[in-house]
């Protein structure tokens, strides 16, 4: 069994892999060499923020894995494919790979490995999405901890952003600008670390303004405080937009309205953020 061991420069990397990725269907179910492929590739996809791409490689990942039996890759696929759903948004999906993940991962007596990562980190956003962050931020210690057995540092520094931005989110400064240190010293060493640094900085940015309780919600329309509001639920941007009586291409604009004005990268940053900010 063999889960792939990321160094950082996965998006580099995925260049020798595409030829891979043009192998059709019928014959990638018969080659379980192809799957490191797959899995390489989503993670690559992931690292440039392409996290749909990413989710769909690492699924294929995770189905090869199933197939011929290898549940380390299984279960470490579906993990990923978690944790880019959580980036998404897309949390019911993000929820049963995670929990696919941990189970087989359990069942099998890997429950201390280096690949349950992300879906610890799957299972913390969630957690962050209801507003449940006392209980997201020992999810998010515990992706950090196993990631630092042997994932890496992209894999690692993904899980310690977000325990940062809870960290912050909870008054805990110095625990966050300690997490945030630490995932600087990780993507150091990554030839490259794709969209991380921005991520990094922003969060750094955050943790390190003084707390503006309210400011925020002046520079938010009342409609991009509506689909906020939302974005903190379970629902999907187009049943927002249901929700709202609006197109779904007037809910993704007042989100990246929403995430600009937050300084977030993404749903889950900009959620947390808004409840540090008391905007939720």
């Amino acid at each position: 069994m063999f889960a792939p061991r990321t160094t950082g420069s996965q998006a580099t990397s995925a260049g020798a892999w595409f030829p891979l990725a043009r192998c059709s269907r019928k014959r990638a179910r018969t080659r379980p060499g192809v799957a490191i492929g797959a899995a390489v590739i989503g993670l690559a996809s992931a690292a440039s923020g392409d996290w749909a791409e990413g989710s769909k490689w690492t699924r294929e990942y995770s189905r090869l894995g199933a197939k011929f039996g290898q549940h380390l890759n299984q279960s470490s696929g579906a993990g990923s494919a978690a944790a880019f759903e959580a980036e998404l948004g897309n949390w019911a999906e993000a929820e049963e790979l995670a929990h696919t993940s941990l189970e087989i991962s359990s069942r099998y007596g890997m429950d201390e490995h280096w690949m349950t990562s992300e879906a610890h980190l799957a299972v913390g956003l969630l957690l962050v999405q209801r507003g449940e962050l006392e209980q997201a931020q020992p999810e998010l210690e515990r992706s950090a901890e196993v990631a630092r057995r042997g994932a890496g540092p992209v894999i690692t520094a993904h899980a310690l952003l977000h325990l940062a931005l809870v960290r912050a989110a909870l008054g805990d400064s110095g625990g966050a600008r300690e997490a945030l240190d630490e995932a600087d010293r990780r993507v150091a060493v990554a030839p490259d670390p794709g969209i991380l640094l921005e991520r990094l900085a922003k969060a750094r940015r955050q943790v390190s303004a003084p707390t503006r309780s309210g400011a925020p919600g002046e520079e938010l329309s009342e409609r991009e405080l509506d689909v906020l509001r939302l974005l903190a639920s379970p629902l999907s941007q187009r049943e927002i937009g249901d929700r709202l009586y609006v197109s779904l291409n007037t809910v993704k604009s007042h989100t990246r309205n929403i995430f600009r004005k937050l300084d977030a990268s993404g749903r889950p940053e900009a959620v947390a953020r808004a409840k540090e900010l008391g905007l939720l």
